[in-house]
């Protein structure tokens, strides 16, 4: 049997820990439809905090003082995450398998960012003797903001660094300073490449950004789980409502360029693409389609987010 051991617990619905995994803390708290595979281990001296929908894989080390993960991010199998300090990862996100995420100084990693596989992150930098006069030594804070993106494998990112929102590294780089917001970064140094392959991100239009989830969803989700597929897309004033039947709005999911009031409907669940905000409901559509946009087409933050 696995070993859950904590003083307080909150637990959702659905919680798969697997037989041979184990957690130890002080306060868990636990969201619904969170796996937890073979072999994991769980170490912690306070909190460990794991929102909605967020999968860790097998054999994955865990040993901290803390630890936050939000909502629909995956931590792949073999990573390794410890130190004395504690570690925070934000919500969509995803860790590729043998990843470092050293905590030994607080490491915060943000919203919808990318850790391509056999990457490190670092907050320490010590072993030399301080007796022997040893001049390297460094423990430090690590920041990786909102839609950072480490391509490929075998990534580092040196303690004391914070990578900016919508930085693109290429693998095999070895980042010792701080980036630039939409800049693409490579090599060892890494260096600026921005010049030579342009930034990474562009600015969509409305209708651009509508098109995309669109055509996203109606190639992805089964037509079964609609009563009439041809009819589940409403566009309306610069909004699209998807809808479980066309003659039924309750429950309906609803992409607008601006909420204003996000109270105007207890029973549909919100997406504003400007702020990528969403109330949340956890209805089975909703799921569905935060499950189907979240690879590459779209990712969201819950309104009521508290990373």
């Amino acid at each position: 049997m696995n070993k859950v051991i904590a003083n307080n617990k909150i637990i959702g619905q659905n919680f798969n820990i697997h037989s041979s995994a184990s957690i130890q803390c002080d306060t868990l708290i636990i969201g619904d439809n969170v796996v937890i595979d073979e072999r994991t281990k769980i170490i912690c001296k306070g909190i460990v905090k794991i929102e909605d929908n967020t999968y860790i894989g097998n054999d994955v080390a865990i040993i901290l003082a803390s630890l936050e993960i939000g909502e629909y991010t995956k931590l792949h199998n073999h990573c390794l995450l410890n130190g004395k300090a504690s570690v925070k990862i934000g919500h969509n996100c995803w860790i590729g398998q043998n990843c470092n995420l050293n905590g030994e100084a607080d490491l915060i990693i943000g919203n919808n960012v990318g850790i391509g596989t056999y990457s490190s992150v670092w907050t320490h930098g010590y072993f030399g003797e301080l007796i022997e006069g040893c001049n390297i030594f460094s423990v430090k804070p690590t920041i990786i903001e909102d839609d950072v993106w480490l391509v490929g494998s075998y990534n580092t990112i040196f303690p004391g660094v914070t990578i900016k929102k919508k930085t693109v590294l290429f693998g095999t780089s070895v980042i010792t300073k701080s980036t630039e917001e939409n800049n693409v970064y490579s090599g060892n140094p890494a260096q600026n490449i921005t010049t030579k392959v342009g930034q990474p991100y562009a600015n969509l239009s409305l209708n651009q950004k509508i098109e995309i989830i669109k055509n996203s969803l109606l190639e992805n989700i089964q037509e079964a789980f609609f009563e009439e597929p041809n009819k589940i897309v409403v566009k309306n004033m610069g909004a699209i409502y998807f809808l479980t039947s066309p003659k039924n709005i309750e429950n309906a999911i609803i992409f607008k360029e601006k909420v204003d009031d996000w109270n105007i409907s207890k029973s549909n669940s919100l997406f504003c693409l400007t702020t990528k905000k969403y109330s949340k409901h956890k209805t089975p559509l909703e799921i569905l389609i935060r499950k189907t946009l979240n690879p590459v087409t779209a990712r969201f933050i819950p309104l009521d987010d508290q990373l």
